[in-house]
């Protein structure tokens, strides 16, 4: 009697990030889902859940712990995305609040953002998004409440196309089919490194190969009774503004100037493309009172010297922030939409 044939071995399908998407939307209210209608090219992408291990420390004769609870459930991780003229202003307005914004041409608008010393709204000292990330599983991984704690944009001669990194934090988690099969990815074209320039006190500083400059938040989760998700989010310190940079060195100046305690109105621009007949495309990001905090010069070998420089920016009284960050594209404004 011949043996029955094996059965056929059920293939499960290897997912790809090639397949997936990151879909965003500005929040009506904070912590309360929205179905994304911003589709997103990104690099990479760490959010996810962390849930706390709650052990027992009662001892009942044994060697390793007999109980294991869940305590506290906190949303979290890092986003990196191309520097886009038009996408950059969603997270602008997580990092800083909503610009004012005006028409400038037909068809061209300004955007200009600051940091407010208002919160958004209960629980949420800045707007929020909700966030659904399509991992090319049954289930698209669904945030609700995130909210951006730290925003850095690097640029340099090893980094030639401008990058934006985002530490994120959130309410909630949950896993729905999802909301969209086949959607259609934002296009643009990023900033690249020989757009952008930088000047200290209006003169041109044209001795750099790195460039970063980052926003941080510092907003911690808090956890109350009844609720293993954070419900809401305070700043736990002051807000930074941090720039570092890679110099070639050719005189003291600068050197001098930590020294002395001087202070720069430091303004890097990034220039793109027309949108109509003068008027391009461009993020300029401008810290009217930049203060530098470490300027090493040392000898590591025959060649040229650097010097890896650290500042931070200061809270100006006159403008009434630390930073001021002027956009000018085609979008029409970074207020909530209804759909």
């Amino acid at each position: 009697m011949p043996l029955p044939l094996p059965l056929p071995l059920k293939r499960k399908k290897m997912a790809l990030g090639a397949k997936g998407y990151f879909g965003i939307a500005r929040e009506t209210q904070f912590g309360v889902f929205k179905q994304p209608s911003l589709f997103l090219p990104i690099i990479s992408e760490s959010l996810s859940e962390s849930i706390e291990t709650v052990f027992s420390e009662a001892l009942q004769r044994t060697l390793v712990p007999i109980h294991l609870a869940q305590g506290s459930r906190d949303v979290s991780g890092d986003v990196n995305l191309d520097l886009y003229p038009n996408i950059i202003g969603w997270f602008l307005t997580l990092a800083l609040g909503e610009p004012t914004s005006s028409e400038v041409a037909t068809g061209v608008y300004r955007h200009e953002f600051r940091m407010s010393l208002e919160d958004w709204e209960g629980g949420a000292p800045l707007p929020s998004i909700s966030a659904e990330i399509h991992k090319d599983l049954s289930e698209a991984f669904r945030f609700c409440g995130v909210l951006c704690t730290q925003l850095g944009i690097g640029i340099g001669v090893g980094q030639k196309i401008g990058l934006v990194s985002l530490s994120l934090v959130g309410h909630q988690l949950d896993l729905q089919a999802p909301s969209v099969a086949s959607p259609t990815v934002t296009e643009e074209k990023p900033f690249l490194w020989d757009q952008f320039s930088f000047s200290l006190d209006g003169s041109p500083l044209e001795t750099l190969s790195d460039f970063s400059f980052l926003i941080s938040n510092s907003l911690e989760a808090i956890h109350v009774f009844g609720y293993q998700e954070a419900k809401r989010f305070f700043r736990s310190d002051i807000s930074e503004i941090r720039i570092s940079a890679t110099v070639i060195v050719e005189d003291l100046s600068l050197f001098k100037s930590l020294r002395d305690g001087d202070s720069f109105d430091l303004i890097f621009r990034a220039t793109g493309e027309e949108i109509q007949p003068g008027f391009n495309r461009y993020l300029e990001v401008r810290v009217p009172i930049f203060r530098l905090t470490s300027h090493p010069i040392n000898i590591s070998g025959p060649g040229y010297l650097t010097s890896s420089i650290e500042g931070v920016g200061l809270w100006s009284r006159d403008e009434g922030s630390a930073v001021i960050i002027t956009l000018q594209n085609d979008q029409k404004d970074y207020t909530i939409y209804s759909s």
